[in-house]
């Protein structure tokens, strides 16, 4: 079986402080979630091509795009 690599960018997009700000937000668990949600939330409507979701795990996302020649790929 004949592969061929591609190279590849890895992005993580990890919120800084999320801990944190759970444990000091605690009495209003709620809110506090509510907004960590809107802002992966908004992370992920701004992800655009070449960039492609592969997982969301808690507080960080993981994205990956293929490195070729087309000018927005080979900027990444």
């Amino acid at each position: 079986m004949d592969q061929q690599l591609t190279p590849v960018v890895l992005v993580v997009a990890d919120i800084s402080g999320y801990t944190d700000f759970m444990w000091s937000h605690r009495k209003s668990v709620a809110h506090s979630q509510m907004i960590v949600r809107e802002l992966i939330e908004t992370l992920i409507r701004q992800i655009d091509a070449p960039l492609k979701l592969v997982e969301l795990e808690g507080d960080a996302l993981f994205m990956y795009a293929a490195k070729t020649e087309d000018p927005v790929a080979r900027d990444l």
